[in-house]
């Protein structure tokens, strides 16, 4: 089980990143692997597994799961291929998502307009990194190229595209060749904030150390 729990990153940066969910990302990756029913791992990892699914799909005999994993391990009766293990491991994960933290962003989300509203009218410009500043903010990666490695996470107003090219520019110069990617766009400052130091936290709790470019929680 040598994968990196944290390799993966959702293209649409939809999905709440947590210590819980990069585990279970974990173990998903390593299902993959077992593709024969031959081996006792296989059946250990779909009873681990099958217990976290249950009460979210809920449905009878945890049917939808057990399709999914065989689509998965590419074990399953349907036609098999990479292409479909791979989005059984995104169903898996968005279901997970959306019925462990959907609730909670979406109460989030509800509480944005209240952030950093208390600038207005007053005449005084608001700095972009101010938890007053009421621009949409970017949560965003920086990983080596060559590795894939996680340098950073963080959070800017400028747009993610405008920071990656500043940390391209940074990074060059020290003789590594970064990309940047968005993990979560148009959030409060505030809520911004807290998400960048969760992903920190999970990478910490993952790997036991910071990003080595994050050399604090913010």
């Amino acid at each position: 089980m040598a994968n990196n729990p944290l390799r993966y990153i959702d293209p649409s940066g939809h999905r709440y990143l947590s210590a819980q969910l990069a585990e279970l990302e974990f173990v998903i990756d390593h299902a993959m692997e077992l593709t024969s029913k031959s081996d006792p791992e296989y059946w250990a990892t779909r009873q681990y597994l099958g217990v976290k699914f249950q009460p979210i799909f809920n449905d009878n005999n945890n049917n939808q799961f057990k399709y999914l994993f065989g689509q998965l391990t590419q074990t399953s009766p349907y036609p098999n291929s990479s292409d479909n293990a791979m989005n059984a491991k995104n169903q898996l994960l968005d279901a997970y998502d959306q019925w462990q933290y959907g609730p909670l962003m979406a109460a989030a989300a509800g509480s944005m307009g209240a952030v950093g509203g208390g600038s207005k009218g007053t005449g005084i410009a608001v700095h972009g990194n101010s938890l007053k500043s009421t621009k949409p903010t970017d949560v965003y990666v920086v990983r080596e190229v060559k590795t894939g490695k996680v340098m950073r996470y963080g959070e800017t107003t400028q747009g993610h595209k405008v920071r990656g090219q500043q940390h391209a520019r940074r990074f060059f110069n020290l003789g590594i060749e970064v990309e940047t990617m968005l993990l979560k766009g148009g959030l409060s400052k505030t809520n911004a904030k807290v998400l960048e130091t969760r992903y920190i936290k999970t990478h910490e709790k993952v790997f036991g150390k910071k990003p080595p470019y994050n050399k604090s929680y913010h």
